[in-house]
């Protein structure tokens, strides 16, 4: 019911201004500004996983402004509204505005401060409780983290984002088995995640367990050529355990791919060095 209320008040309202617009152009101009520039936004062609979002009003809002200021001009001319009270009016509106924009502008000073907010405005929001977890755990406030992680996945089991970095909160609080479970489940959820493997790989690394480590670190670099410290952390696990000749399978593959990288070129020399002092 409410979707044929909205339809018919969009029809309405364009019909509207399709017929007034000799005489009331500015309402063409704003309105058809407005549905045109919304289109993108509105879920048919969706940015990342936002279906909404303040900035997503910024650009069709100037249609909605080119009404009101044209309607407000108009309709004083109309009235004979004297200069002083227009003058007034305005300066009224601005500083309200302004005053409002800098309540709001104080939710912007960091990161923390703009999850904060966005926690205390929504309800169940897996995106920012997943981001302000891994934010908490970055400062060092691990428990905390892993409260607003555990949250963001109940809330959505399928956000393999979510669930990578609470493996890396329980990581850092020393729960290998848990961080391990975690890690898991993101790549059953997106096993092409060069950044999970990477951090699973780490992880696996740091436990010694350097053959575990050396697979996720080539599925890392397969999905992603150009990520940052995966070829070292690869050629290191390699190195340690033993794995010198698959790894440098990889290498060279990849030298095909990028022949003037220096790094590459760098790497093979080592695995070849530690392929000759064994």
């Amino acid at each position: 019911m409410a979707e044929v209320v909205c339809l018919s008040l969009l029809a309405l309202v364009s019909f509207a201004a399709v017929v007034l617009r000799r005489r009331c152009g500015y309402l063409f101009t704003g309105w058809f500004w407005y549905l045109g520039t919304l289109v993108p936004v509105i879920g048919l062609v969706q940015v990342w996983v936002q279906s909404m979002a303040d900035r997503y009003t910024y650009w069709p809002g100037i249609g909605i402004y080119i009404i009101v200021a044209w309607l407000a001009g108009s309709a004083a001319v109309k009235l004979k509204i004297p200069r002083s009270i227009l003058w007034a009016a305005s300066i009224l509106i601005l500083g309200v505005l302004l005053i409002m924009t800098r309540n709001q502008v104080r939710y912007w000073k960091s990161s923390m401060s703009l999850y904060e907010r966005a926690l205390s405005v929504t309800k169940d929001n897996y995106l920012i409780q997943s981001s302000y977890g891994d934010l908490l755990r970055k400062a060092g406030h691990i428990q905390e983290a892993m409260g607003h992680l555990r949250r963001a996945v109940e809330i959505k089991p399928t956000f393999a984002r979510g669930h990578s970095n609470l493996a890396l909160a329980l990581q850092e609080k020393g729960l290998f088995d848990e961080a391990s479970a975690e890690f898991e489940r993101a790549l059953e959820l997106k096993p092409d995640s060069a950044m999970t493997h990477n951090y699973y790989g780490i992880m696996l690394a740091e436990h010694k367990l350097y053959d575990k480590a050396v697979e996720h670190f080539i599925k890392a670099l397969r999905n992603d050529g150009h990520f940052s410290g995966v070829l070292r952390n690869l050629c290191n696990a390699g190195i340690k355990d033993g794995k010198t000749s698959e790894v440098l399978e990889v290498i060279k593959s990849w030298q095909k791919k990028l022949p003037d990288n220096p790094e590459l070129r760098y790497w093979e020399q080592q695995l070849e060095q530690a392929q000759g002092s064994k």
